[in-house]
């Protein structure tokens, strides 16, 4: 006999009594967000709603109350003929139903919130709007306790109730009577117990409904409708628990009334009897026929009707969800957490469809719900048995040529981890302005208090902005974070492996192989830039470790260079640290060679406040500069930084500067402008990760100029202006070339590429060098070795399967400019005006006279300065009454636009002046050597390219030049040891690339190099054939003595 103390009604009466207070609650704070803004046509339409939810709450109680009082007296409610079973609510749906109707109010108090948050926040003096978000965020945490409070009331009354006694099984047994009422008792096949087996089937699918359900919900807490999915999913798991609970104890029983039958499992096993799918009570089809019977054979898993629909019920729940939080997402494009939202609830819903789809494929039909409800269920047909394979002891593993799944990109993690550790602070601020607040609340008269609860909402809403811009963080490195390299098959490695192991990491593997390698691994090179601020800048050179002196400096485009007391003769006998010297050589990047006026004078600045003076214009349209302390670096970089330039990626294992043609946009001899695919690559795939450790150093150049102008021969890769006949302008690619001691001409691949693909075809063949390039042996770890390795066909093969993903378009080979490539003189652009070329001798200069060189710009409206690869400075954009004006003051600069073939064509490296690697001195004899040449010969009529190296690096080309001169130390006349130079003649790029020619035993001092050079220019004059015969065709045909 039920007591007053637990009597339904009683109950009933007291939830009733807390939904009218929690709504009252809910009407008040509406209220008061209402009167905080009294002009928010939405608030007031809230403030109605949440009154009428108030006045519906007062008629329910009222209503329970009443029940209450009949059920004391034994008299029937007044409306007792209307009223229905349903209506009688066991303890646990009346819980339930209480915890949907406080999730509900729950969700309209935190819509209260975030609308007078931001009221707040838009007035922050307004006392008032501050104190309705206050009281607000009080409303919503006892919205909070009230829908934990709830939850553990249901939690208890599911516990408490008695297994045959809910709601739910009173359904299904309503369902599954209506069901074999429709059906003909003649036709239908025996339902039979539940057995273990299907019992354990149907809790198993329950559970991975629940945990898909508590995923998607967790993702998105705010979501009611997903959380309403969840606790559906857990109802459902627990009465598929019960259900296999009573499935065993009838085994059980079973067994005690029959004791020589077998468990209810092995007759399930051994039945001749077909499984029959359970069909809802609202399809009225014909019974399934009976399956004949048959010898017992193994069949696969079938699911009931009654799973197949519990799984596709929450399914379709998801779905709807995740269109909910899609619609929210759109609605307010900028919030990051509706998104995040949003994409968590979608995967939910593509999970659950991917269990709908394996459940139905068990149960034997269509994953659609809808269509199983009006079409008959077919019993499943026996599994043919499956024939038993023999057992091979002798058989190998089959390995899987399957790709493995790759590991999350590390840009991915670090701000995944970033947004992690937000979330986990902005938690903190919120526990503690919720303690602040009812702290308070508590004493409505503390200001101290009131003071401290606006500080930390304050501090709680920049922790909510950070993490927005931590979730903003994510999804960006989730869109850069580029294609993890496929696990290659051993017919996949055994084509794309070196000869020999060369640590080829797709082929290899990661392990370091080398000191550099390891170095490389243990920490991302420009992570040092941090240290250079927070430590060595402050604490001195003495501060700087090995390991980040001499390679990762490299990232920053630092060197440490040459002690000034070191003569060429020690360069071999001591190691780099014992020649370096306390100053580093510092190299500003110049993409494309592009630098304004105003970039220019900083840099002269930078020279003449840090650098003595110094600097110097590279083959590889950079400026170096010298003398740097680095206790001064932080200062440079800030002012670099304040004219958007910098230093980073200068040097190192890393993407170099990208050549481009310092005409690009404004040259009458353009095929196409590449200026956008330079930009490109330079502000969005340099700034990633994954190119910050290549084997070793990748140089690219990218021209769209007929005059190729950028040496693409010598590149790791380059672009150079091509006309389709169908698709017109766009460029031929290149790749594999460099020199230093193995030179190696690049090779054309055959393809024409489009102006937008450029960079991604860029990155394509960057990556390739990544993955296979040789990382064991330094003096090998260039692309040039690979693609000699692998040739052309494979490498387009490799980069356009695996890399591009698209088969890269047949190009024609380019042609081949017959004149000068440089633009030193003066030139008319495609749009009328002029520009400017001259040629600082090798390429050096002065930082006072950087600065002078651009006030001489400004003052003539000239917006645009361009590098060359030739070391030359080309002002664009003259009007055509400015360009003498322009000339006269550049002549007095000692910059001819009208230089000798001489001084326009000699090059030199830096030299022992400042290289650790250098034997003899360069620059200076350069500068030299052309004045002896103009002084005895004057000019000449034909280009002819001098090049001075002081190694045997060739970073000034010696092997490609007319006249190519290797620094060594040799003996002269008198047997002293001294500077001198080991000689190529007849090397080439253009209309015939060609090495120049070594003359074996033939060696000059720098002491009678001017002597040399002008007795083999006489020669070439007095015996060419004619006016136009090159000086290489010249060399290629000359006798020796004519060449000593």
């Amino acid at each position: 006999m039920t007591t007053a103390t637990d009597s339904p009604s009683r109950e009933a009466v007291r939830k009733a009594a807390a939904a009218k207070e929690d709504a009252a609650a809910v009407a008040k704070s509406a209220a008061d967000a209402a009167k905080a803004d009294p002009d928010n046509d939405q608030l007031a339409d809230e403030l109605r709603e949440a009154r009428n939810a108030q006045r519906r709450a007062a008629r329910a109680l009222k209503k329970a109350e009443e029940a209450l009082e009949s059920e004391e007296t034994g008299d029937a409610p007044e409306d007792a003929e209307d009223a229905t079973p349903a209506e009688e609510l066991s303890p646990v749906d009346a819980a339930r139903a209480e915890l949907r109707r406080l999730e509900d109010a729950q969700a309209e108090l935190t819509a209260a919130t975030v609308r007078a948050d931001a009221a707040a926040e838009a007035d922050p003096g307004n006392s008032d709007l501050f104190a309705a978000a206050r009281k607000a965020r009080w409303d919503e945490l006892k919205g909070t306790k009230a829908v934990q409070k709830a939850a553990t009331a249901l939690a208890e009354a599911e516990a408490a109730a008695p297994e045959t006694a809910s709601a739910d099984d009173v359904e299904d047994a309503t369902d599954t009577t209506d069901a074999a009422d429709d059906t003909d008792d003649t036709d239908a096949a025996p339902a039979g117990p539940l057995t273990i087996a299907d019992a354990e089937r149907q809790l198993a699918d329950a559970e991975s409904a629940t945990e898909a359900a508590e995923a998607a919900a967790e993702a998105a807490p705010d979501d009611k409708q997903l959380s309403a999915a969840a606790r559906r999913a857990r109802a459902a798991q627990k009465k598929a628990a019960r259900a296999l609970k009573r499935a065993r104890k009838a085994a059980v029983e079973g067994d005690d009334a029959d004791g020589s039958a077998e468990s209810e499992d092995a007759a399930a096993e051994t039945s001749t009897e077909t499984p029959v799918a359970e069909v809802p009570a609202a399809a009225e089809v014909p019974a399934p026929q009976a399956a004949p019977a048959a010898a017992a054979t193994p069949s696969a898993p079938v699911l009931t009707q009654d799973t197949l629909a519990l799984v596709s019920s929450g399914a379709s729940v998801l779905a709807v969800a995740a269109d909910a939080s899609e619609r929210a997402a759109a609605a307010d494009p900028t919030n990051t957490l509706l998104a995040e939202a949003a994409r968590s609830a979608r995967a939910a819903a593509q999970q659950a469809a991917q269990a709908v789809a394996a459940a139905a494929a068990l149960h034997g039909a269509a994953p659609t719900v809808a269509a199983q409800a009006v079409a008959p269920a077919t019993p499943a047909a026996p599994a043919e048995p499956a024939p038993a394979a023999e057992a091979d002891v002798t058989a190998e593993p089959e390995t899987s040529t399957e790709p493995e799944t790759p590991a999350e990109d590390p840009a991915v993690i670090e701000a995944r981890e970033a947004l992690a550790a937000a979330e986990e602070t902005q938690n903190g601020f919120a526990a503690a302005t919720l303690k602040a607040e009812a702290a308070a609340e508590a004493e409505p008269g503390n200001s101290d208090l009131f003071s401290a609860a606006r500080k930390a909402r304050w501090d709680e809403l920049k922790a909510s902005k950070a993490v927005q811009k931590a979730t903003a963080a994510l999804e960006k490195a989730i869109a850069d974070a580029p294609p993890a390299p496929r696990v290659l098959t051993d017919e996949e490695k055994e084509d794309r492996k070196a000869p020999k192991p060369q640590g080829q990491w797709l082929i290899d593997g990661k392990e370091p192989l080398n000191g550099d390698e390891r170095i490389k691994q243990e920490d991302a090179g420009l992570a040092v830039a941090d240290r250079v601020r927070e430590i060595y800048a402050k604490a001195g050179f003495d501060s700087i470790p090995p390991e980040d002196l001499a390679p990762r400096f490299k990232w920053i485009g630092m060197y440490t260079q040459r002690r000034q007391d070191m003569d060429g003769e020690q360069t071999g006998t001591l190691t780099n640290a014992e020649l370096q010297d306390r100053y580093f050589m510092m190299r500003i990047r110049l993409d494309g060679g592009q630098v304004t006026p105003q970039q220019l004078r900083v840099i002269g600045g930078i020279s003449a406040d840090f650098a003595r003076n110094t600097a110097d214009f590279t083959d590889r349209q950079n400026i170096q500069l010298h003398w740097i302390r680095v206790e001064d670096v932080p200062e440079i970089w800030d002012r670099l930084a304040a004219v958007n330039l910098d230093t980073f990626f200068g040097c190192g294992d890393v993407p170099r500067v990208v050549l481009g043609s310092p005409v690009a946009g404004v040259s009458k001899d353009e095929i196409i402008d590449a200026t956008p695919a330079i930009r490109e690559i330079k502000e969005n795939w340099l700034t990633r990760d994954e190119f910050t450790n290549l084997p070793r150093k990748f140089k690219t150049a990218i021209s769209g100029n007929r005059r190729q102008d950028v040496t693409h021969e010598i590149q790791d890769v380059s672009f150079i202006g091509s006309e389709h006949p169908e698709h017109g302008p766009g460029f031929d690619l290149w790749v594999g070339g460099g020199l230093s001691t193995n030179p190696m001409f690049a090779q054309r691949l055959g393809v024409w590429v489009p102006l937008d693909e450029v960079p991604e075809v860029w990155a394509g063949v960057v990556r390739i060098f990544r993955d296979y390039g040789y990382r064991k042996l330094r003096n090998r770890a260039r692309l040039k070795f690979l693609v000699a390795d692998w040739g052309v066909e494979k490498f387009r093969r490799i980069l356009e399967e695996d890399y591009v993903g698209h088969t890269l378009i047949d190009g024609p080979e380019p042609e081949v400019w017959p004149g000068y490539r440089d633009h030193v003189g003066v030139h008319e652009q495609r749009d009328g005006k002029f520009y400017v070329g001259v040629k600082p001798t090798v390429g050096h200069t002065e930082g006072d006279q950087l600065v002078h060189l651009a006030d001489l710009a400004e003052e003539r409206g000239i917006t645009q300065i361009r590098t060359t690869p030739d070391k030359e400075l080309i002002f664009l954009g003259l009007e055509q009454d400015a360009v003498d004006d322009l000339a006269e003051a550049l002549e007095k600069e000692g910059l001819s636009t009208r230089p000798s073939s001489f001084r326009r064509d000699i090059i030199s490296c830096t030299g022992l002046e400042y290289c650790k690697l250098a034997l003899v001195t360069t620059k200076q004899r350069a500068i030299s050597l052309a004045d002896q040449l103009e002084e005895k010969l004057g000019d000449l009529d034909v280009p002819l390219k001098i090049s001075l190296n002081g190694c045997p690096n060739s970073c000034a080309r010696t092997q490609v030049a007319d006249i190519g001169l290797k620094g060594q130390i040799v003996t002269d006349d008198d047997g002293n040891r001294v500077e001198g130079f080991q000689v190529h003649l007849g090397g080439a790029l253009g209309m015939h690339p060609d090495w120049g020619k070594k003359l074996r035993g033939h060696k000059v001092t720098s002491a009678g190099l001017d002597d040399y050079v002008v007795r083999v220019v006489e020669n070439y004059k007095e015996n060419r054939t004619s006016a136009d015969e090159q000086f290489r065709d010249w060399v290629l045909r000359a006798p020796e003595e004519q060449l000593q």
